[in-house]
């Protein structure tokens, strides 16, 4: 399998975040999920609403999640998807 890798900005809004403008770690998750439908989406070149229709696919299993914190104090953050086996 080629290497392919989502890279996608992502904003960070204020509601991610706790009153000390630390994200709330729960929300790296639906960072990854969002990211992995784009990735779906960017790879195939159907819109995530036609995905069932069209491939027959309903939801994606997410079963391994890492990244990378950075000490920056951002509004934005880069994320990366790839498919793994």
């Amino acid at each position: 399998m080629a290497n392919f890798v989502h890279r996608r900005q992502i904003v960070i809004e204020w509601g991610h975040c706790d009153p000390a403008g630390i994200v709330f770690n729960s929300r790296f998750f639906e960072f990854f999920d969002w990211n992995a439908w784009t990735m779906f989406e960017a790879a195939l070149g159907v819109p995530r609403a036609e995905l069932f229709a069209t491939y027959d696919i309903m939801g994606i299993p997410l079963v391994d999640a890492r990244g990378r914190a950075s000490s920056s104090r951002s509004s934005s953050a880069m994320s990366s998807t790839s498919p793994r086996r």
